[in-house]
């Protein structure tokens, strides 16, 4: 994977660590200053929508987490939808959601709730 990576102009890096897995993706986000982390939804039990693993880096991690699904392909992101609370507008979520859509060039599509 890292040949074809590289031929196609891309830094790739491959680490293999043992321990907790959640741990582990956390820990390493955080020595590579990682901007995004991605899963897999991983192996969901019927009442749960992602599996144990991505639920865990999803609230211990300080990097914002992207959940990828196995029948989904990528797609150019052009529209982002951020729920607020009316309270809360200039939420942390929202700056966030700013500064991705700059970079990306897409479009904010803010829900107060």
């Amino acid at each position: 994977i890292a040949a074809e990576m590289r031929e196609k102009g891309l830094d790739f890096t491959t680490r293999i660590k043992q321990g907790v897995a959640f741990h582990r993706i956390i820990e390493t986000a955080e020595e590579e200053n990682a901007d995004l982390i991605v899963l897999g939804k991983g192996k969901a039990e019927e009442k749960n929508i992602i599996g144990g693993t991505a639920l865990k880096v999803l609230r211990g991690s300080k990097t914002p987490v992207y959940i990828a699904r196995d029948e989904e392909p990528v797609k150019k992101i052009k529209k982002i939808l951020v729920p607020t609370v009316l309270s809360r507008i200039l939420s942390r979520d929202l700056e966030f959601t700013l500064s991705m859509a700059n970079q990306v060039d897409a479009d904010i599509y803010s829900l107060n709730i």
